[in-house]
């Protein structure tokens, strides 16, 4: 398996169709040992439910940002600045 206990995956559950694939798929990868985090947002509906779900994966990369010191706003500017170079040819 690709997953195993050194990673974590994050799921986002807004219901429709696939949302019983998306639960197994989840279950097998803890079986392999990762740790599986689950955000679900039924309520909405599946077509709204991004909107929620958007929410959480920002405030995931805003933690993981600040854990690691950096700045989320920069796109790794600091770790490669060829980076920010090709940012920039196209506008950001």
């Amino acid at each position: 398996m690709a997953l195993d206990g050194r990673d974590t995956l994050v799921v986002l559950d807004g219901g429709g169709p696939m949302a019983e694939r998306v639960e197994a798929i989840a279950a097998a990868v803890e079986v392999g040992g990762a740790q599986v985090v689950r955000f679900a947002e039924r309520d909405l509906g599946e077509p709204l439910s991004i909107f929620a779900l958007t929410a959480v994966v920002q405030c995931i990369a805003l933690d993981l940002a600040e854990a690691r010191g950096t700045n989320p706003d920069r796109f790794r500017y600091d770790e490669d600045p060829g980076r920010e170079r090709a940012f920039e040819s196209i506008g950001f």
